[in-house]
């Protein structure tokens, strides 16, 4: 059985989709002449409405309408989402701002890929992680691939860094699919290991999913072992405005 998000991550969502949306003008897609345009509207002190009109040919329309498309997904989604007046208790290893997001490059590892594994563009180095990735993609979750961070010194690549935006903050998931093997299974290890010795914790800052040669979890633990880590986050890190106290779930 699928676990689904708890009511502490649904109100944190609920309340950056409406913070969003604050910051998203308000569009409309249409017709004018036979041709597509998206009205961009605005709205002076006194009120008075005007727009500015943005056609296929023009550089702003791609960026335009992808604002208009978010913008009615948002729409779409805080009438299901739960409004609650919050606060949020900084937690967790890696803190993170959408423009810092923006900035931290994804699949920057140099190592070459040798596969045939891709998920929306991105190359692969395992069955093992599409796998992963597709799940992150079917919760609407936002990840880079093998970005660059910095941990005991070290320069490494996680398989994804997951960005969730309601909660200003970032958790690992590694892909270890060859633990049957000695030298892998050590190798990572150390790794593991300097993540603890760094901070990190498990189910909050780091998801490890294992596997072996003839062994994958299968996609509802997968599945179900993201939400359940993004539900303990929201847990600790979503304070009732009210009352200064964690939500009552």
């Amino acid at each position: 059985m699928n676990i689904t998000f708890n009511k502490s991550f649904l109100i944190a969502r609920s309340n950056w989709a409406r913070n969003r949306l604050l910051q998203i003008p308000i569009i409309k897609l249409g017709r004018l002449n036979g041709e597509d345009v998206i009205r961009e509207y605005h709205f002076s002190e006194s009120g008075k409405k005007s727009y500015n009109k943005h056609f296929p040919s023009s550089p702003s329309y791609l960026s335009m309408f992808s604002l208009a498309k978010e913008r009615e997904q948002l729409l779409a989604e805080v009438k299901n989402l739960p409004n609650h007046s919050i606060r949020l208790k900084p937690i967790g290893m890696i803190r993170m701002t959408d423009d810092k997001w923006a900035k931290l490059p994804d699949c920057a590892n140099p190592e070459p890929i040798n596969s045939e594994y891709y998920y929306n563009n991105i190359h692969l180095r395992s069955r093992f992680e599409m796998i992963v990735a597709t799940e992150l993609g079917s919760l609407n979750l936002q990840f880079k691939y093998e970005a660059a961070l910095n941990l005991c010194g070290e320069i490494i690549y996680p398989d994804f860094i997951v960005y969730l935006p309601e909660l200003g903050m970032c958790f690992i998931i590694e892909c270890l699919g060859m633990t049957d093997k000695a030298n892998y299974s050590l190798k990572n290890g150390i790794r593991i290991s300097n993540y603890i010795t760094s901070g990190y914790e498990f189910c909050k800052d780091l998801i490890l999913l294992n596997g072996t040669k003839d062994y994958l979890p299968d996609v509802a633990t997968i599945r179900n072992l993201i939400v359940m880590t993004i539900n303990n986050i929201a847990d600790m890190s979503v304070i009732d405005s009210s009352t200064c106290s964690r939500i009552d779930i």
